[in-house]
């Protein structure tokens, strides 16, 4: 393992530090409105740091985040749910609709792939990074409409080729034990 150097501080003259202070005497502090570009800059975003808190419903084992699952749902299966292993059968696209134009048509998604017998679904949402509050208020109320759903088993942020955050796997029907 390499020794670190010793602590060196380097010295200054006297001489060089009469002339720093005499070359920063004339030197104010801009304030805040004296920005340089300000006046031409678009107002910042405020990014809202936290989802909306949501209430976890019955019978749920683990609520985080981008991921939920019910009792009885392996491991395994999680696991290749995550990992994209388990490839969607059916895609739902739910950019540019309303909150409640979302949750009308997801519910009628998850209900016609369940009379499909689909196991596996791809909900994109997008990440809200256009909107103006920084997060997707259509993500929120899928999210929560799916946790509500009963044939919903588990769901987990997708991989990067499938939408990353922006998109959700769905695992449906019954678990497998």
């Amino acid at each position: 393992m390499a020794k670190k150097p010793p602590n060196v501080r380097a010295s200054v003259s006297s001489a060089e530090a009469r002339l720093f202070r005499n070359s920063v005497s004339q030197v104010e502090p801009l304030s805040f409105e004296e920005r340089a570009g300000d006046g031409d800059a678009r107002p910042h975003k405020q990014r809202r740091t936290t989802a909306p808190l949501i209430q976890t419903p019955e019978g749920i084992e683990k609520l985080d985040g981008d991921l939920f699952y019910r009792p009885g749902v392996s491991r395994r299966l999680l696991n290749d749910l995550r990992s994209g292993r388990i490839r969607p059968g059916s895609v739902i696209d739910l950019h540019g609709c309303t909150r409640v134009e979302a949750k009308r048509e997801l519910a009628h998604f998850v209900e016609r792939s369940g009379d499909l017998h689909e196991r596996c679904l791809l909900v994109i949402t997008g990440r809200g990074s256009h909107s103006p509050d920084g997060y997707s208020p259509v993500r929120e109320e899928a999210l929560a409409l799916l946790r509500q759903l009963s044939a919903v088993q588990a769901y987990t942020c997708a991989q990067a080729d499938d939408g990353g955050s922006g998109a959700f796997y769905v695992l449906t029907g019954r678990p497998s034990r």
